[in-house]
């Protein structure tokens, strides 16, 4: 906030923020000379090069690009006779399509070893071709071309054609003298905040959109908008808290960018200097690899082959999880149990929320005697009903339990945690930075599995204070840190138990992806916390997590029968589905009305007969780096308008979904190339093109992939009760009369699924165990005959959509 003889201006005025770097605020007057309260080290001067390998070191001239300027009517650095800094620029190229970059004042660029980074990319294959000329150096591998300029600094990065993807690090775009909208390469220091920076900058191209950076409620395209890393309770899906800070985002011009770094920093996404993306990573070390693709998917590859990618969860993970905040008690949990399955809602998780301890929210992993008086029989008792149970908890100690005396003794705990409190209780934080926080923390969880939980949920984790000590560094180092290790710790723990682990995790970080599977926190029950929650999920699926969820109806609030209808519709094509929420309306079906609780029952049935299809993404997925509720700008990124829509998203590579997200009962739809069948009605939409849909509050929007097989499963009451016996296989023939799928049942066993349509005759190939398969087609398709692995089958005629079936027995 600045000051004129009028009064006070605020910052966003002139679209600046608090952050440090953004103080100056408006430059009318005599606040021009605020931002002489930076000291500036940027490159502005290459001098030498030297190589090592496929390593290359080069020696820059830093200056204080704040003052050392000419004085004239355009932007020129005064570097004649000017003091300056060394600087040393490392560039690592590790592949063809892939480099790391390193800036450090000084001489000496660390190694940089963090726990985000767990893979290694380089190609000892790999040949780099260097050249220099008197005015650049030019570095080429045969998927990139860099040419770094010695004198007024950049990097101008090409693709193999010679297309410029962007241009990183170079002077702002503005030419008067008198402004600093942006930074060269190098560092800033603030001395009214006393904090240094690392600085850089991507030039943005025209309608370049840009995505990721965590799982962010905003829109998805996140050009024009300027956000912070930093793990933040949510309290709501509708602002800029995050519980998954995530330090990569993808471009449309080919790139990727992964900054290896978790102390906080903040993008300006063509917000502050509008032709620039600039990053301010707090510290004096920059370090960030660099990823071509073109395609996102495989720029997904390369980010996640780096920092890691998660196993495909349990079957039974994909089924229904129900909750509330909280069941209270042995008898409750059984008696819902028992419900679920009298009144016929497929599910497959119960799950047990805070009230579970002696005390409600006083976690120490310990059921409360008078309450739960024999936990391994209500496991079992589940069990044999087809549940598993999930427990929360979260990764704080309060002080008055007696638990808290032993942490402390073996030194659990981090130190320096004075006025950390919860609801007023002075409070523990776990260090799992150190061996003996994950032990004492895992010990809980072993007793817990031996008894029968299936699942931990990994609540909160984004509260570590500045003012902490921890193994590895201060609260502040740590805090974008904490949840990697928070997840880690969980994850290994259940993986002790368990051949398929998986936890419920809220808060993340670059890494996290490795331990599935994360929800989107405490969203509120409206429309808009739908939308917002949505947004979150594919954000979040383009920064290598291939699952994600949120809470079905709203976690606060209070859900009416039309919502909930709408939710439980979008809930299905999540990756993962859970009801949950608080009172005084708690989310199971049986607190709507008896019409809401018969379209629920429907959805929920139409979503097991999806698990077999959902799966087999599932294990795609997560084999690639990709998520499995994907923005149509993953896999139609040539079509520039599917780059801002974000109220519609791909299940996997075959469904596309467009969620009623309104009171409305009726929305647009856009269709990508191809043509997509209605799973309702059977009609043919050809691609490329808007529609008007109007969808009664008993069905929701989607479409089915013409050229695919679909496979579906029978109706079940949970992912266990029996073989996939009949099992369904939608072919939807292309205009060549082809169709292809793939069916999954157990992690690396994948059973192809081939259809060819030739004059008349639907030739299918699929080798699979069930004794009953049916083929469905749309109604428009011509074919008289069905053979099944050389087999004819009989023809029937199929329900109100007027598809034709054909069975084998």
């Amino acid at each position: 906030m600045g000051k004129t003889s009028e009064g006070w201006v605020p910052n966003s005025y002139v679209g600046l923020g608090d952050h440090p770097l953004d103080a100056e605020g408006d430059l009318d007057g005599p606040n021009i000379f605020k931002q002489f309260d930076k000291t500036a080290n940027c490159i502005v001067e290459l001098e030498s090069a030297r190589r090592e390998g496929n390593s290359f070191f080069f020696a820059a001239r830093g200056f204080q690009v704040y003052t050392q300027r000419k004085i004239q009517f355009f932007l020129e650095y005064q570097t004649q006779g000017s003091p300056w800094q060394r600087i040393t620029l490392r560039l690592d190229f590790l592949r063809a399509d892939a480099f790391r970059l390193r800036a450090v004042e000084g001489e000496t660029v660390p190694e940089h070893a963090t726990d985000l980074v767990i893979g290694d990319l380089a190609d000892p294959r790999l040949t780099v071709v260097f050249q220099e000329t008197p005015d650049r150096f030019i570095l080429k591998s045969p998927k990139l071309k860099l040419t770094l300029f010695k004198r007024d600094f950049r990097i101008e990065i090409f693709d193999g054609r010679g297309r410029r993807l962007t241009e990183s690090g170079g002077r702002m775009k503005n030419a008067f003298p008198n402004a600093q909208d942006s930074w060269p390469t190098g560092f800033v220091a603030d001395q009214g905040s006393g904090m240094s920076f690392a600085v850089e900058n991507w030039t943005l191209n025209p309608g370049e959109a840009t995505y990721g950076l965590g799982e962010r409620f905003a829109s998805l395209n996140r050009r024009g908008q300027t956000l912070g890393l930093w793990t933040k309770e949510g309290m709501g899906n509708t602002m800029g808290r995050t519980y998954k800070p995530i330090p990569f985002f993808l471009s449309t011009q080919g790139y990727g960018i992964f900054v290896n770094e978790s102390l906080p920093m903040n993008f300006w996404v063509g917000s502050r200097h509008f032709p620039h993306m600039i990053m301010a990573v707090e510290g004096r070390l920059l370090d960030y690899y660099f990823f071509y693709g073109p395609s996102f998917k495989k720029i997904l590859r390369l980010y996640t082959d780096l920092t890691g990618r998660g196993p495909v969860p349990p079957k039974w993970s994909f089924g229904l999880w129900v909750s509330r905040i909280s069941y209270g008690s042995q008898e409750e949990v059984l008696g819902v149990a028992k419900r679920l399955r009298e009144e016929k809602w497929p599910s497959d998780v119960i799950h047990i929320d805070t009230n579970w301890f002696k005390t409600d929210w006083e976690c120490d992993w310990e059921f409360a005697p008078d309450r739960f008086p024999d936990p391994a029989a209500m496991f079992r008792q589940c069990r044999d009903q087809g549940f598993r149970v999930s427990l929360w908890q979260f990764p704080y100690v309060m002080k008055k339990l007696p638990l808290y005396q032993d942490g402390l003794r073996r030194g659990a705990f981090a130190g320096n945690d004075q006025g950390f409190a919860f609801t007023f209780k002075p409070m523990a934080m776990i260090d799992f930075s150190k061996p003996e926080g994950v032990e004492w923390y895992q010990e809980r969880w072993r007793k817990l599995f031996q008894l029968g939980a299936a699942c931990i949920k990994a609540d909160f984790g984004e509260w570590a204070m500045d003012r902490m000590t921890f193994a590895r560094g201060d609260g502040r180092t740590m805090h974008n840190l904490y949840p990697l290790l928070y997840n880690k710790a969980a994850f290994e723990v259940t993986a002790e138990f368990f051949p398929q682990p998986v936890i419920w995790a809220r808060s993340a970080y670059a890494g996290s992806q490795r331990y599935p599977l994360h929800w989107s926190g405490d969203n509120s029950s409206s429309f808009e916390n739908m939308l917002c929650s949505l947004r979150g999920g594919l954000s979040l699926g383009l920064c290598g997590f291939s699952f994600w969820s949120n809470d079905v109806g709203g976690f606060i609030g209070v859900p009416d029968d039309k919502l909930y209808t709408r939710w439980v519709q979008f809930g299905i094509f999540n990756s993962h589905m859970r009801l949950h929420g608080c009172p005084p309306k708690f989310r199971e079906p049986w607190n709507f009305s008896p019409e809401t609780q018969a379209i629920a029952r429907r959805m929920l049935e139409l979503r097991y007969r999806l698990i077999p299809y959902l799966y087999t993404e599932a294990a795609h997925a997560a084999r690639n780096g990709l998520p499995v509720m994907a923005p149509l700008c993953l896999e139609f990124q040539d079509d520039p308008t599917t780059w801002n829509i974000e109220d519609q998203f791909l299940f996997g590579r075959s469904i596309l979904v467009a969620p009623i997200l309104t009171e409305d009962d009726q929305r647009r739809i856009y269709f990508p190339e191809g043509a997509w069948h209605d799973h309702w009605t059977g009609r043919r939409y050809p691609g490329k093109q808007w529609i008007s849909y109007r969808c009664p509050l008993s069905r929701v929007p989607f479409f089915y992939r013409e050229g695919t097989v679909i496979p579906l499963g029978p109706v079940m009451q949970h992912t266990g009760e029996k073989p996939l016996d009949p099992l369904t296989l939608k072919v939807f023939p292309d205009a060549r009369g082809r169709a292809r799928g793939e069916l999954v049942e157990e992690p690396g066993r994948a059973v192809k699924l081939r259809a060819a349509l030739l004059r008349g005759e639907l030739a299918v190939t699929a080798r699979l165990p069930a004794r009953v398969i049916e083929v469905d087609l749309p109604p428009q398709s011509r074919v008289k005959r069905v053979r099944l692995n050389g087999r004819s089958l009989e023809m029937e005629r199929a329900s109100p959509s007027k598809k034709k079936s054909r069975k084998r027995r």
